[in-house]
């Protein structure tokens, strides 16, 4: 409990500076504290639940906020949505069809999933190291939330499903697990089973989140993506594609995903490179998967996947871009030089059709 309350007032002053922000309605620098936060939080979860509630309300409104400024392509076709809503009416009204986790019922389940393939924006790794498979998840719901559903269902019913040709399956023991305190359902029911499902060494449990256990490759990340609708994966360094190129290819209908060192990207700060005996396990695993590829790597670490979620918007006074991205649960704009973009982020991938 000493540590905790450590790392809580260690905090103070990012809650504060939240607060005030706020107050003062300054959204570029509100939204960087709530990354600092949110990145505290990925590390720490009991911090969410011992901040007051004014500052629960602030966070819950700005991300409202934030996200009901979805842009497309991060809309889900209406058509696709319906379909998938048919898949989930006729599973519960199924009483054949019965779930093997005793802590989620089939209502809640269906609510939530609803909820993610109208907005997929909401799917949320919380403070699991899970960045990776949900990276993946909110592709999947967005371009093909039908099978995405279905999957979640298969997933719920029979512990194991099908994505394409990657199988994933569910750790028993989370069957009777609460997931309240970490994911929602569907994500609780998904999340983990996309990562427990590829690791062939180690189970994986949300209720033991370790680094090596929950870490994804590039390269896993990349294969599960080619399972989705039919689409190709291009993996990019960051200097070998342009920002106007990328925001040409996100208003056609890609979906982008970047792979970051999380707190140069996110904060500017790249001497916080945090180096446990894990993250050493991370980086060799990230270079080893990737030494066949064709291109070499410049960036030294990646340990966050996020996604584009706008255009690349020029600064010409500051020679900086400005555009969004979809992470925690939740769009976030963030202001870089590209010497910054080029240097925080590790490869990206993009899905689509070109």
């Amino acid at each position: 409990m000493a540590a905790e309350k450590k790392i809580f007032f260690k905090t103070d002053k990012i809650r504060e500076e939240i607060e005030t922000a706020h107050a003062a309605q300054q959204q570029a620098e509100l939204s960087k504290r709530i990354s600092q936060w949110n990145g505290f939080v990925k590390q720490y979860p009991f911090l969410q639940d011992m901040i007051s509630d004014k500052l629960k309300q602030i966070l819950l409104a700005t991300f409202t906020s934030a996200t009901a400024k979805a842009m497309p392509p991060l809309i889900v076709d209406p058509v696709k949505v319906a379909a998938a809503t048919a898949v989930l009416n006729n599973f519960l009204n199924d009483p054949k069809q019965v779930g093997k986790f005793s802590q989620i019922s089939k209502q809640d389940l269906v609510n939530d999933i609803l909820a993610k393939i109208q907005n997929p924006v909401s799917i949320d790794q919380g403070g699991l190291n899970l960045c990776g498979p949900n990276a993946f998840a909110s592709a999947w719901a967005l371009r093909d939330p039908e099978a995405y559903a279905k999957g979640i269902i298969e997933l719920y019913t029979k512990g194991k499903a099908e994505i394409g040709s990657v199988n994933i399956s569910v750790n028993k023991s989370t069957y009777k697990q609460n997931p309240k305190p970490i994911l929602s359902p569907a994500d609780f029911v998904l999340l983990p089973a996309i990562r427990h499902g590829n690791n062939a060494l180690f189970w994986y449990n949300p209720a033991h989140d370790q680094g090596f256990r929950a870490f994804t490759t590039p390269s896993e990340l990349a294969m599960w993506l080619e399972s989705i609708d039919n689409a190709t994966v291009k993996r990019y360094e960051s200097n070998a594609i342009t920002p106007q190129e990328l925001s040409r290819r996100y208003d056609n209908g890609a979906t982008i995903i970047f792979l970051i060192e999380m707190e140069y990207f996110l904060y500017n700060n790249p001497s916080l490179l945090q180096t446990s005996w894990s993250e050493h396990y991370i980086n060799l695993v990230t270079q080893y998967s990737l030494q066949d590829q064709p291109h070499k790597l410049s960036s030294p670490v990646g340990n966050h996947y996020i996604t584009l979620a706008s255009t690349f918007l020029l600064s010409n006074d500051k020679n900086e871009f400005t555009f969004s991205i979809w992470n925690w649960g939740a769009i976030q704009s963030v202001t870089m030089t590209l010497e910054r973009f080029q240097a925080s982020v590790h490869e990206i991938f993009v899905l689509d059709n070109e």
